[in-house]
């Protein structure tokens, strides 16, 4: 599985790197045993919209985890095309000083992809 993150510059600046998050993401995979590759057909797309308020006071943010695998066209079943086969979102609000808690969010998140994927795939 490939871990792909979305940046967003100004959230970046705040206290939500982009490379961190990768890493943390990568280390929850590799923890419950799913192999991260460098590249792949099935992606593990992380999204981190965040918008500063006006004045600067809080961010809103939009977070979603997706999971994108090839699956055949069923209009030309020898077509393969990317399709979001699982997902799950959360939004809330957080204070700047506060931003980097949103990756506790994010690890939510991708502890609820790894229980699924797990479900689907379990070990022998």
């Amino acid at each position: 599985m490939q871990v792909v993150v979305e940046e967003t510059p100004e959230a970046e600046r705040d206290g939500l790197p982009k490379a961190q998050l990768e890493a943390e993401i990568e280390a929850h995979l590799r923890h419950a045993g799913i192999p991260v590759l460098r590249f792949s057909n099935s992606v593990l797309y992380v999204s981190v919209t965040a918008q500063k308020g006006t004045g600067g006071q809080a961010y809103a943010y939009v977070l979603s985890v997706t999971v994108e695998q090839p699956v055949k066209d069923p209009r030309n079943p020898e077509t393969l095309r990317p399709c979001a086969t699982w997902g799950l979102s959360r939004f809330g609000t957080v204070e700047p000083a506060h931003l980097g808690s949103v990756r506790s969010d994010v690890a939510a998140l991708v502890e609820r992809f790894i229980d699924a994927y797990l479900e689907e795939n379990p070990k022998p």
